[in-house]
C-alpha cells in the first residue's frame, strides 16, 4: 500500500465519513396538551433503532439514517404517549431543531453528530 493511499484511509477513518459508523446525539422534547412530558437525550447509531421507556405512559424508538442526498437526515420514530401511538417521520438538518405535531402531541428533535 502506498503512502498516499494509507494517508487517505487514515483521513477517512479520522473524520468519521463512513456512514455505517456514524452515531448521532438526538435531543427530544415531547409535549402533550402543551405540557412537557419527556425530554430525553439519546445516542443513536446510524441505521440502528434505539429505544427508551419511562413507566407505562411513555416510550420512544428512533431510527436515524442519512438521506439519499446526504445533506439531511431521515428520522423515523415510534412514540407511545398516554395510551396513544404515533409514528412520525421527519427529514431534518443536522444541528437544527425540527418539530412535528399530531393532535395534542408536539415533538421537537435536534440531531447532531455524536462526539
Amino acid at each position: 500500500m502506498n503512502r498516499r493511499m494509507l494517508m487517505g484511509l487514515l483521513l477517512l477513518a479520522a473524520t468519521g465519513l463512513t456512514r455505517a459508523d456514524e452515531s448521532y446525539r438526538v435531543d427530544v422534547q415531547v409535549y402533550d396538551n402543551g405540557r412537557l412530558v419527556a425530554a430525553p437525550v439519546m445516542m443513536v447509531a446510524g441505521g440502528k433503532q434505539a429505544s427508551l421507556s419511562l413507566g407505562d405512559d411513555f416510550s420512544l424508538s428512533l431510527l436515524v439514517e442519512q438521506s439519499d442526498a446526504g445533506q439531511s437526515l431521515d428520522v423515523a420514530s415510534q412514540l407511545a404517549l398516554n395510551g396513544e401511538n404515533y409514528t412520525p417521520r421527519m427529514r431534518v438538518r443536522a444541528g437544527k431543531e425540527s418539530a412535528i405535531g399530531i393532535g395534542n402531541m408536539r415533538m421537537f428533535i435536534k440531531v447532531t453528530a455524536a462526539p
